[in-house]
């Protein structure tokens, strides 16, 4: 009896029926949690990517966009005329490293808001044009050789990880750079360096450097309309070319008073009240002061209408033309 009880056992063992059953219920949940795992780490890629482009694509169009804050980083469009300025690069970029400064860098938070100036106004527009949840910073640093832009982003992954540990990161994060290109800034650079820089290197100092690239204050300028003495003229021209009350000796060794030297030497003289006779004498004077080319470089005569509407002769104007003196009539 024993030996009929053991040989069904062995049968029962020897058996294939059930055995896919069996496997089944084993290998199931094995290959629900290798799915599972694939399509988790599926979306976190995914989400890594999707981030990855948009930090490129903000880096990149802030960088498009670098040479006139005014300009859409999306389309490149922007009103013509509108810019930041003749000197933007030297006074608000960092380039003026080249009078002795380190390149310049600035850093604007994500998100945060699209206003500002300069290189935090640039990057502030940019980042203001990426998707709601990113969040992190966007930079640029200019190091006069290499102008770049990046933006490095956190998101958070919402997908509750059913891993343990920290198998899957609870954020993805992404980084783009972009590199600032200005060709015709770029040769700018080259002609300055080898022409210009050994010449000034040790004749200019940064302060003075400033003071020369000074933009014009055009809010700042009056109408002409309401000028109605010579004082008024003179104060009008030192606004307009951003010059200084000068006096200078003549080669005579008279006393000449300049009502506008500009950063270039060039003299502007401003003329409410005149008469021919006294428009000769300070003609000849200021043709000796052009000639000698030392104090003054160049000479812009600048008539104001009175309100009897008096303005020079067509005979002083040639004669002015032909002595090399600039002539400019202020309605």
């Amino acid at each position: 009896m024993k030996l009929k009880t053991d040989n069904g056992l062995v049968r029962l063992f020897r058996s294939q029926a059930g055995n896919f059953t069996l496997e089944g219920t084993l290998l199931f949940p094995v290959m629900i949690f290798i799915t599972l795992t694939l399509i988790l780490f599926g979306m976190f890629v995914y989400n890594r990517v999707a981030l990855q482009q948009q930090a490129g694509i903000a880096s990149e169009r802030a960088a498009f966009s670098w040479n006139n804050s005014r300009k859409d980083p999306v389309t490149g469009a922007y009103t013509p005329g509108a810019g930041d300025g003749l000197y933007w690069r030297l006074t608000q970029d960092g380039i003026l490293g080249i009078f002795g400064y380190s390149g310049k860098s600035s850093t604007v938070q994500v998100p945060g808001s699209a206003g500002g100036s300069g290189p935090a106004g640039k990057l502030s527009r940019a980042a203001a044009l990426l998707p709601a949840g990113a969040h992190g910073s966007m930079s640029y640093v200019n190091h006069l050789w290499e102008r770049k832009v990046s933006a490095e982003l956190e998101e958070p992954f919402r997908t509750r990880s059913f891993l343990p540990g920290n198998v899957i990161r609870d954020h993805v994060s992404g980084q783009g750079i972009s590199h600032v290109i200005d060709p015709v800034e770029l040769i700018r650079n080259v002609d300055l360096t080898r022409s210009y820089i050994p010449a000034v290197k040790n004749r200019i100092t940064a302060s003075k450097a400033r003071e020369v690239l000074t933009e014009p204050e055009a809010d700042a300028i009056p109408s002409t309309s309401g000028i109605t003495s010579e004082a008024q003229a003179s104060a009008y021209i030192r606004k307009l070319v951003s010059g200084r009350k000068t006096e200078v000796i003549t080669p005579e060794g008279d006393k000449r008073t300049i009502d506008a030297l500009d950063a270039g030497g060039t003299a502007h003289l401003a003329f409410y009240t005149f008469n021919e006779k006294n428009l000769r004498e300070q003609m000849r004077k200021d043709v000796l002061l052009k000639k000698e080319g030392t104090q003054v470089k160049g000479i812009v005569w600048h008539f104001f209408k009175t309100k009897s509407g008096k303005a020079p002769s067509q005979a002083i104007q040639r004669e002015l033309a032909q002595n090399g003196i600039s002539v400019i009539l202020h309605e």
